[in-house]
Parts: C-alpha cells; sequence; structure tokens
C-alpha cells in the first residue's frame, strides 16, 4: 500500500486534485512564524552523475492558524559551485503555475490556508517564500508542505486518478490506488484549534471536515475555550457527538480553571475520556506560611511547608534537618549601586543583623575629574548623615613595576580606598575589592582591608587597611571621590552567610 499522503488545509479546485496522484519524488516542510525565505535551501540536484534531474513539477500547500493576510510562493534558483560546495546562484525565480485547471497562483494569496500546482521548469535549488504573514491573533504560524514530481504530467493536465475530491474537503489522503480522497479530521496533522462553545461544565467545538466517531488514539484536538470550567468532571462534545469526560493525564479529576477562555486547551482521546494536555492551575498542598523556609512533596503531588530555619536540607522522605557543615559560608548580593554622575553612591540596606562579614566589589569606577582619591565614610543613622569629622585612620601600600611607596594616618576625614590620586582616564577604571568587619558592634572600632587597581602615571595597585574609631554600630557607608562627581561603574555589597 502506498504511503498515504497527509496534506495541510486546501480548498483548491478539483481538476488538478483528481491528475495523476502518484507517490511523490520529492517533499519537505516548512514552518515559520515570520514573512521571510526558507533557509538553508532544498537541493534538487542530480543524486548520481549523469542521472535524471530532480522533481520539475510541485503541488505546495499553506496552513495558518492565526494570519488575515498570507502570501507565500515557491521558488527556484541554479546551482553554483565555489570550492568544491554547491550552493544558490542567489538569484531566485517564482516557479510557474501549472496550465491544468484550478492550479492555483503562485504566490498563492488567501487568509489562512491555499496552495497552487507548479510545472514545468526544472532549477536545482528550490525554497518557500512567506512574503506577507499577517498576525490576527497570539502565535501566527504558517507551516507549508511541498510534494514534487519528475514526472510533469502528474500535476500538468495529466491522465489518471481518482474520482474528483469535494471543493470542501479540508483535508487529504490517499487510497490503496494512491488517489487523493478526502479525509476527516480524526487524521489531522495540522497544527490548529478551533472555537469552543458550550458552557463552563458542558464544552463542545466543531471540527471541518466532522469526525464520524471518537477514536482511541486518533481524535485530538485544540479549541479555545468559550467558559472556564468552574469544577471538576466537565465535558467535551464533538461534531455533536456524545458529551465525554475531560479529566487529566493519567485519569486525574480536573479543578476550576483548569480551562480557561484565554489559553488553547488541547485533549486527546484515550478510548475512555479526553486527557487535557495543558491544565491551567498547579495542584498545592495546604496554604504554605510566609515563613516556611522549606518545601517538602506529600507523596501525591503536592508541595507542603516543612518548618526548620533557612539553613534546613530536605530529605528525599519529606524530613529536614541542618545541613551537613551548616548553611554559611556563602556571599548574598544585598545592595548595589551605579554611578551616573552621582556625588556619592550610598549604602543604606546592606548592613542588617543578617551578616557580620561584608565585601565591597568595586567595578570599573571612572571619577569625572583627576587628582583624587575614592574614599569610604561611615554612618550610624542608615544614612542620614555621613561622618565627616576626623575620625578616621587608614596606611597604604603602593606597588608598580618601577617600585613602590606607601602613607596613611589617623584623624582622618574618610577611609581612602585608593591610597593613591587617581588620573583623569576615560578607559582606565578604578577597581578593588574590600572587607568591612562587624560594622554593628557597639564596642570597638570597625576595621576594614582590601586591594585596589587604578590608573596613576601608568598603572598602581594598592593594598590598604583602615578603621573608623567610634564605639557606636555603623549602618550605613557611602563612596566617594575627594574631588568631582563619580561617572560610571558599579559598587556592590555582598552579606557573608553566618
Amino acid at each position: 500500500m502506498k504511503t498515504k499522503l497527509l496534506l495541510f488545509l486546501s480548498l483548491l479546485c478539483p481538476a488538478w486534485l483528481a491528475a495523476q496522484a502518484s507517490t511523490p519524488d520529492c517533499q519537505f516542510t516548512y514552518s515559520s512564524a515570520i514573512a521571510g525565505s526558507q533557509s538553508p535551501a532544498i537541493s534538487n540536484r542530480f543524486t548520481t552523475a549523469g542521472g535524471s534531474p530532480g522533481c520539475s513539477a510541485w503541488i505546495f500547500k499553506y496552513w495558518t492558524n492565526a494570519s488575515s493576510v498570507t502570501s507565500v510562493q515557491i521558488e527556484g534558483a541554479a546551482d553554483a559551485v565555489t570550492g568544491g560546495v554547491h550552493a544558490p546562484t542567489g538569484a531566485w525565480t517564482a516557479l510557474t503555475v501549472s496550465s491544468a485547471s484550478g492550479s492555483g497562483a503562485n504566490p498563492a494569496i488567501a487568509t489562512t490556508s491555499g496552495g497552487a500546482v507548479l510545472c514545468c521548469d526544472y532549477y536545482p535549488w528550490i525554497r518557500m517564500t512567506v512574503n506577507t504573514l499577517t498576525s490576527s491573533g497570539a502565535g501566527t504560524v504558517i507551516d507549508v508542505r511541498a510534494y514534487g514530481y519528475k514526472n510533469n504530467s502528474a500535476v500538468n493536465s495529466g491522465a489518471g486518478g481518482g474520482g474528483a475530491v469535494p471543493i470542501s474537503a479540508a483535508l487529504l489522503g490517499s487510497n490503496a490506488l494512491g488517489q487523493f480522497i478526502a479525509a476527516d479530521a480524526n487524521k489531522r496533522s495540522a497544527p490548529a484549534y478551533v472555537a469552543g462553545g458550550g458552557t463552563a461544565q458542558a464544552q463542545t467545538a466543531t471540527l471541518s471536515p466532522a469526525i464520524p466517531a471518537l477514536v482511541a488514539g486518533q481524535t485530538q484536538l485544540c479549541w479555545l475555550p468559550h467558559a472556564a470550567n468552574s469544577g471538576p468532571a466537565p465535558t467535551l462534545a464533538v461534531n455533536g457527538l456524545a458529551a465525554t469526560a475531560i479529566v487529566k493525564v493519567g485519569g486525574a479529576a480536573l479543578v476550576a480553571s483548569d480551562i480557561t477562555t484565554t489559553a488553547v486547551a488541547c485533549a486527546i482521546y484515550d478510548g475512555t475520556s479526553f486527557e487535557l494536555q495543558n491544565p491551567q492551575t498547579v495542584s498545592g498542598g495546604a496554604t504554605i506560611a510566609a515563613t516556611t523556609s522549606a518545601l517538602a512533596g506529600d507523596g501525591a503531588g503536592n508541595a507542603v511547608a516543612v518548618t526548620g530555619t533557612g539553613t534546613n536540607c530536605v530529605h528525599v522522605d519529606g524530613t529536614s534537618a541542618a545541613c551537613p557543615g551548616g548553611g554559611g559560608g556563602s556571599f548574598v548580593l544585598v545592595e548595589q549601586h551605579t554611578a551616573a554622575t552621582s556625588a556619592a553612591l550610598n549604602f543604606t540596606t546592606c548592613i542588617s543583623s543578617t551578616y557580620d562579614e561584608y565585601d565591597i566589589e568595586v567595578l570599573s569606577l571612572l571619577p569625572d575629574t583627576g587628582g583624587g582619591t575614592i574614599n569610604l565614610q561611615m554612618s550610624t543613622n542608615g544614612g542620614s548623615t555621613y561622618d565627616t569629622g576626623s575620625n578616621y585612620w587608614f596606611e597604604y601600600w603602593l606597588f608598580r613595576a618601577s617600585g613602590g611607596a606607601n602613607g596613611g594616618g589617623s584623624s582622618q576625614t574618610s577611609i581612602s580606598l585608593s591610597g593613591g590620586t587617581l588620573d583623569l582616564s576615560a578607559t582606565s577604571p578604578f577597581v578593588g575589592s574590600f572587607k568591612l568587619f562587624d560594622p554593628l558592634n557597639a564596642v570597638l572600632y570597625k576595621q576594614i582591608e582590601g586591594t585596589s587597581r587604578y590608573p596613576n602615571g601608568g598603572y598602581l595597585s594598592t593594598q590598604v587597611g583602615g578603621g573608623y574609631q567610634v564605639a557606636t554600630a555603623v549602618n550605613a557607608f557611602r563612596l566617594l571621590s575627594s574631588v568631582g562627581n563619580l561617572t560610571s561603574g558599579t559598587v556592590r555589597c555582598y552579606g557573608l552567610s553566618k
């Protein structure tokens, strides 16, 4: 028995459909969501030296699910060989429409489906081009299937074939003799959906052509529901056939709004029920408290709360316990700011009781004025004000290939993170990494250390250490240049988990 041909939606005249319907010698498919040309193109060259050419007669069909204006054509191009590699020349020509009656036009222009018959010009390369695809709804896609023949009489006024296919036949198949016949929607291969009807618990859908009966594994459809289901056990009646229960895959009952009016519903008949392939709700267990830090499965596919702390590890049996080695040791990004001609970058939420060690990362910071230093100042009132008094000390060591230097001092008005001054440069930024220790300690002075690199008559690398000599908890800090503003760059504050 010849292979059954499932063609896309077609409403072309029966004259050429009834023509020689032999098994195609060439065939390909093409799908796209936008206008444009198929790439790579389809090779239609000889398969062996001196062999017969490829196909010169073509039938193509196209189908779209949501397009108000569609134009698609099949094109051919000559062959060119470059470095031993065959490829299209780049000049593409629309194939000639067959002389047989009812062969359509190339390009084929219709709203949602159409096609054409082409004969009899041979090209070594073939492709589809979608000239126009105007969306009339979400998820517009065009699907094209092309069948080619080496025997031109197969489509160009040839004899033979089956009886005339009704012009209402939206789907085609073939019989045992390879003749085109009308097919029903149980054998539909094109991805499509229809408008739904009925009520919330009694859904309906009408396919065209109509299916005579529900067939397990073959009856499958998608529809845009007219109403959302209001509870379990909704039914679906297709083409006036018996209302059949809709269940989830595996037979589980639906819940309210598994079927909605804003999502296409797709189902497959399993011999007993329609199995909904895309329920729109997610099953869950009891309400989970906002303080829950861990979840576990309840054995029925639901997530349930597991009490404990943020360092819990959930075991496969649903219990939880402290993770081996504790949950600490990882840095968590708490706050970041990016400079944009900024006088300062203020960090007011980074410091909290959650952490007692912080990592301050400076990425590609550029001042708008040269000759200044990059500094840090502390706040004890959440950033309402910053201490500009002589309560800081720092020391630094500068390194470069030609030598080094050191400096620093006490009773300073800020901690210099650069040590030295920065040259003004559009391409050489200040970068650095610094650690701030125990800033909320209300008894001891606050300590910071780190490294940086920046332009200064070339490049300098700096090791910096400093402190804030005030026995009060620090809960905010800021970075600024001693002259001008900060043009660009990002500073991030991470907290180290305890």
